[in-house]
C-alpha cells in the first residue's frame, strides 16, 4: 500500500461501491471487495486526519 495515495484510494473505493450497487461483483468476490473497501476507507480517514492535524498546526502559528 506504499504506492497508494488519497486520490487513487478514493477512486478505487468509488469503483468498488459502483460495482456493488450495479450488481457487477459476484458473490465470490463480494467478501474480498468489502475487505478491500474497508482498507481503503481506513487509509483515506487516516490521510484526512493527518492533513487536518497539519492544517490545525499551521493555523496555530
Amino acid at each position: 500500500m506504499s504506492d497508494l495515495n488519497y486520490q487513487s484510494a478514493s477512486k478505487e473505493l468509488e469503483e468498488i461501491v459502483q460495482k456493488i450497487q450495479q450488481d457487477e461483483i459476484s458473490i465470490d468476490e463480494l467478501a474480498s471487495s468489502i475487505k478491500r473497501a474497508r482498507i481503503l476507507i481506513e487509509f483515506c480517514q487516516n490521510k484526512l486526519r493527518a492533513v487536518k492535524t497539519e492544517l490545525d498546526a499551521l493555523n496555530e502559528d
